[in-house]
């Protein structure tokens, strides 16, 4: 049977510290604090002899009901105060070492590897089709210039996509 929780006295989600909230959603009380001054949902306002009472529950709500615009400024490393911003930096380091380690991210230099030799392989094949359609179905030199031709044109369209693809405009450079 599940875990039973008593209901005459409030859930600790319901009643939450500044503390127990930045300890909850790992960030500073700082970061809190600022949340507060945002609109972040708060039971009671806290002082220097009273703590704060805050629902974490109302405060998740708050957090990622909040607008593109909104919470991107609060991600940014640049507006941080230096502790808070190393911590960030600290926290996208492990992230990163993380998702290299699940594979999520690749480093660049391994998928230019594997897509260039890829590339090599269908290359290979493609010049290998007129050989084959002429030892293979007998048809004239004629045609198979023709269709070398076809090949040839076709892949100089595909290094030109290829490398228009890689290249990064202004705009997303920032």
């Amino acid at each position: 049977m599940g875990k039973v929780i008593s209901m005459d006295r409030p859930h600790p989600l319901h009643r939450a510290t500044k503390a127990e909230v930045a300890a909850f959603f790992c960030v500073s009380e700082n970061t809190v604090g600022r949340w507060i001054k945002k609109g972040c949902p708060v039971d009671t306002v806290g002082d220097l002899r009273t703590p704060y009472e805050i629902d974490c529950r109302e405060v998740a709500r708050w957090y990622f009901s909040r607008s593109a615009t909104d919470s991107g400024s609060e991600s940014a490393p640049d507006e941080l105060r230096p502790t808070d911003r190393r911590a960030w930096f600290q926290s996208e380091n492990e992230r990163v070492k993380y998702e290299k380690e699940q594979r999520n991210l690749i480093p660049a230099a391994e998928v230019e590897e594997v897509i260039g030799t890829t590339f090599a392989a269908v290359a290979h094949m493609l010049r290998s089709i007129p050989d084959n359609l002429e030892r293979k179905r007998g048809l004239s030199p004629d045609i198979i210039a023709i269709i070398d031709d076809e090949i040839v044109a076709t892949q100089h369209a595909m290094a030109d996509r290829l490398s228009s693809l890689g290249q990064v405009t202004e705009e997303e450079h920032g």
